[in-house]
């Protein structure tokens, strides 16, 4: 799953993408599932979220400032939650 952040900037194309990033001699594990900037250019990505929990699903603003997913917790008896991330600042909230 990726979504274009900057699909015009040729100089700078940016994807938002769920998953699990491994790098170097690091072996797969099962693990949470996060949302991720990568940065094709510079062959980077930076972890926009952390914690117990699996991002399931998620979609952009129309001005690309705004990421929204859907948080699945791993604590049993705990409901899903929808939450808003500001790509600039990293800072999530749950709506």
């Amino acid at each position: 799953n990726t979504i274009p952040i900057s699909a015009f900037d040729t100089h700078k194309p940016r994807f938002l993408f769920c998953g699990q990033v491994f790098t170097g001699d690091t072996v797969p594990v099962v693990g949470n599932k996060h949302l991720y900037i990568a940065d094709i250019g510079t062959h980077s990505h930076v972890q926009l979220t952390t914690g117990a929990f699996d991002v399931s699903c998620f979609t952009t603003s129309p001005n690309k400032r705004l990421a929204y997913y859907s948080k699945s917790n791993v604590i049993a008896g705990k409901s899903d939650e929808i939450c808003r991330v500001d790509l600039a600042s990293r800072r999530s909230k749950v709506l």
